[in-house]
């Protein structure tokens, strides 16, 4: 995952490809599945992070865009 974000942090999300959110969403998947089995709500970074693909599913924009 490090070397994923590194590579967006090169290259620019468009030409990184879809690795760091390949990778984010492995990730997330695991910690949905320990917070099932624990019987917890997930932690606070998983949210952000589901909260960030939904939106980018969606085309919702992010924090910080602009409106225009």
């Amino acid at each position: 995952m490090k070397r994923a974000s590194a590579r967006v942090g090169r290259l620019g999300v468009e030409r990184a490809g879809g690795r760091l959110l390949h990778f984010a969403r492995r990730w997330l998947a695991c910690h949905e599945e320990i917070a099932a089995i624990l019987q917890e709500p997930l932690p606070p970074e998983a949210v952000q992070v589901r909260r960030s693909i939904t939106d980018r599913r969606s085309g919702a924009a992010g924090p910080g865009a602009s409106s225009s």
